[in-house]
């Protein structure tokens, strides 16, 4: 599947962070999004176009619902999907990183999981921040100049 919009929004080598929206949709494959977030994920970023990056915080968020529902083999799959997928880095919470989420939160009221995922990016360098959830064009409008959202829903 094609996405020549998409395709000319991100520029080649931009790093990109995936929120959890985003990766949800890929792992999903049912949501509107699915194909576009498959596409950022399997084209972009296994294919080499674009690296890319999560936080850890993601991989606990999309491993909440296997592991409650003791889904121990999809929890197993999901595990090996984040260290094997090439070219995808799955970036700790350390003290950089939550030193700037604390900033976040403090200077533009982020909650602490949002203040998480933009310091992810913004401490490793992401020019992208691919998301399917439009409320972070606006809550990143004063958080950071260098840090552009792409919205999903918007493609589709």
């Amino acid at each position: 599947m094609s996405f020549p919009e998409l395709d000319r929004v991100v520029p080649r080598g931009s790093r990109l962070l995936i929120d959890t929206s985003a990766m949800l949709s890929h792992l999903d494959g049912g949501e509107k999004t699915s194909p576009l977030a498959s596409h950022v994920i399997d084209a972009w970023v296994v294919g080499g176009r674009n690296p890319g990056l999560v936080s850890a915080l993601t991989v606990m968020e999309c491993a909440v619902r296997p592991i409650a529902r003791q889904l121990t083999a999809a929890s197993a799959r999901l595990r090996d999907f984040f260290v094997q997928t090439a070219n995808l880095s799955v970036e700790p919470v350390d003290l950089t990183v939550a030193m700037e989420a604390a900033a976040q939160r403090a200077l533009h009221q982020f909650a602490p999981a949002d203040a998480i995922i933009v310091a992810t990016a913004i401490v490793h360098e992401a020019a992208f921040l691919v998301t399917g959830d439009r409320e972070w064009e606006r809550k990143l409008k004063a958080a950071s100049r260098d840090l552009q959202v792409v919205c999903l829903p918007r493609y589709v």
